[in-house]
């Protein structure tokens, strides 16, 4: 289970360096903290050089048995350690920083302006993810599925789409903008957006435990791959649909959880 709330540690990690970062936020110029994104973004391609212009590279089968693709000697990085010199500047944190940027430094856009940044960030870094993804996926099959190897493999296939890579950075930057035109005080903010807001970390923490049964569930009622009731759509639908309930359904649960007397607030945070 442990390994399954990755994120909790990951959080714990951002609150214990916040205070170290915060007097430096106070202080930041546009063009300094501009400088710092640029380099934490740069990091985001880290992973897709490796895996898209590094050639092979060799496996390594840890301790746990999930393969773990050797690091290219690539500043200063080696296969028995990742401290190379962007290991400090990449991940979690240049989120926290991109928040900053947006609040300090970015005004209120007009519709217009954020759906011209906006649409394309997202679908540049959907493609990116989506098309990375595939291609190692029909890399890995020889033109053959499905496809038979260690469930490991599949770690190995998550590169082009994790937190830290550039199609999912891309695509949380158009999601800020689009959230910063929600006004405050709204029905849809009073009603929704707030709500939903105070119990996200909740809804973190159960989000595993709905999805593994609402995704088991409709590859039973609709089967799996080409052959399901749907055919070439059965898979894009079941993806959808369990994205869908799954976040309805811990946002209901948090929310309620959170309500009752005294103790919601410290169940659900």
């Amino acid at each position: 289970m442990l390994p399954a709330i990755w994120f909790v540690y990951m959080l714990l990690g951002l609150y214990l360096l916040m205070p170290l970062l915060s007097p430096w936020a106070e202080k930041v110029g546009k063009r300094e903290l501009q400088a710092y994104l640029g380099l934490w973004l740069f990091t985001t391609l880290i992973p897709l050089i490796r895996q898209w212009a590094g050639g092979a590279a060799p496996v390594i089968y840890g301790p746990s048995g999930i393969p773990n693709a050797a690091k290219y000697p690539l500043w200063g990085e080696a296969s028995w350690n990742a401290y190379g010199v962007f290991y400090y500047l990449s991940g979690f944190v240049g989120y926290l920083l991109l928040g900053l940027y947006f609040r300090r430094f970015v005004g209120r856009l007009s519709w217009g302006r954020t759906l011209g940044v906006a649409l394309p960030a997202f679908l540049v870094g959907f493609a990116i993810c989506c098309g990375g993804f595939l291609s190692c996926v029909w890399a890995d099959a020889h033109g053959s599925f499905p496809i038979e190897g260690p469930v490991g493999l599949a770690a190995l296939w998550e590169g082009p789409w994790l937190n830290d890579t550039l199609g999912v950075a891309l695509m949380a930057i158009a999601w800020i903008l689009l959230f910063r035109k929600i006004e405050a005080g709204g029905r849809f903010f009073d009603k929704v957006v707030l709500p939903v807001s105070q119990a996200s970390y909740g809804m973190y923490l159960c989000h595993l435990l709905l999805l593994s049964y609402v995704s088991a569930w409709l590859r039973t009622s609709l089967g799996l791959g080409t052959d399901g009731a749907l055919g070439i759509w059965t898979t894009p639908v079941q993806i959808f649909a369990t994205a869908v309930v799954s976040f309805l359904g811990v946002a209901l649960f948090s929310i309620l959880v959170q309500r009752i007397p005294r103790v919601g607030k410290w169940i659900i945070g």
